[in-house]
């Protein structure tokens, strides 16, 4: 399109420069003479002409280039952005998938060792998400119950988790 506008441009002067070498100036006595200083000054005047477009063409292309440059920056920093979200999402996955396979059985251990309970009856559900460790299933007495959860939580404890204790134990069964 730059080259477009300056070739356009370079052929209004030449056509100007022409236009103005045909005509002849009545009061001149030497037309010839009149004649070659009028296409010098229509060139000179073409030429300023030309080099004005072709300035405004430098400034709209270096407008242009500045503006892809921040847009290509911003995108750079978008896409920067996402990977490291996507890098933090799955370093997290990894965390809770962790915790889930150290804690579960830390905790379903705690309770088969014991010689007080029968864990058979009860399940160990550990949820990344609520970082929370839950106990499911039935116990015989309100007592068996407390004593899982101490159990449980005491597990908790000693594997240095922050996951929280929920006893859903359903007494008699």
């Amino acid at each position: 399109m730059i080259k477009m506008r300056t070739d356009v441009l370079a052929v209004a002067v030449v056509a100007t420069a022409l236009f103005g070498a045909g005509c002849t100036n009545p009061n001149s006595t030497a037309t010839g003479e009149g004649t070659a200083e009028r296409a010098g000054k229509a060139v000179d005047s073409g030429a300023e002409t030309v080099k004005e477009g072709a300035s405004e063409a430098g400034k709209t292309v270096a407008t242009g280039a500045e503006n892809a440059g921040e847009a290509v920056k911003g995108a750079a920093e978008n896409a920067g952005e996402a990977v490291g979200g996507a890098a933090e999402s799955a370093s997290e996955a990894t965390k809770g998938a962790a915790a889930n396979v150290v804690l579960t059985p830390k905790v379903k251990n705690a309770l088969i060792t014991s010689k007080q309970i029968d864990a058979s009856t009860i399940n160990v559900e550990t949820d990344s998400t609520t970082k929370t460790v839950t106990l499911v299933g039935t116990i015989p007495t309100a007592e068996k119950k407390t004593l899982a959860t101490t159990l449980a939580q005491k597990a908790l404890t000693d594997a240095k988790s922050d996951y929280k204790l929920r006893n859903e134990l359903k007494v008699g069964g």
